[in-house]
């Protein structure tokens, strides 16, 4: 039951966008304060293949330094 509820959060978070808002975030953010959005990427990606490709498209274009 509470695997069903994890992916229907995750597609949920996809669908509402975001995916995007929170590689917009984690971006835009410097050090440990980025922590919370990369765990959420990673929680969205890990349900499904379809869902980590959402995570993949949404143009991850940061470097973490």
């Amino acid at each position: 039951m509470l695997l069903v509820v994890s992916v229907q959060l995750a597609q949920l978070i996809v669908n509402a966008g975001g995916v995007a808002a929170m590689v917009d975030y984690v971006g835009d953010t410097c050090g440990n304060i980025r922590l919370p959005g990369i765990m959420m990427l990673g929680y969205v990606g890990a349900h499904s293949e379809n869902l980590a490709m959402a995570v993949i498209v949404s143009k991850v274009g940061f470097t973490l330094a």
